[in-house]
């Protein structure tokens, strides 16, 4: 489907350059990471994993709560393609 396409398109773009394209970066994972400490080996290697898993839950709410702000976008641009449908939401990723 072309419209399918369009949507594709944009959501593409909002992860490379657009409201996206800010979460799951390496900078921001390594802010996280980069400031922990402990007197031991051990000890970091236990803290690592806790703190990879906390970023990556807090970057997957943050596109959660951008999910209908990005789809709309992603419509507005599919809704100029014919053809036109009924009904929104019909492309599956």
């Amino acid at each position: 489907m072309i419209s399918c396409e369009a949507v594709n398109a944009v959501h593409r773009d909002q992860w490379a350059t657009g409201m996206l394209a800010d979460l799951f970066t390496v900078p921001s994972l390594f802010s996280q990471l980069s400031g922990l400490t402990d007197s031991s080996q051990d000890g970091l290697n236990q803290q690592i994993p806790v703190t990879f898993a906390n970023w990556k839950q807090s970057q997957a709410t943050i596109a959660a709560n951008r999910k209908s702000a990005a789809e709309a976008a992603a419509y507005q641009v599919s809704d100029l393609v014919a053809p036109q449908y009924k009904y929104q939401g019909a492309c599956q990723q």
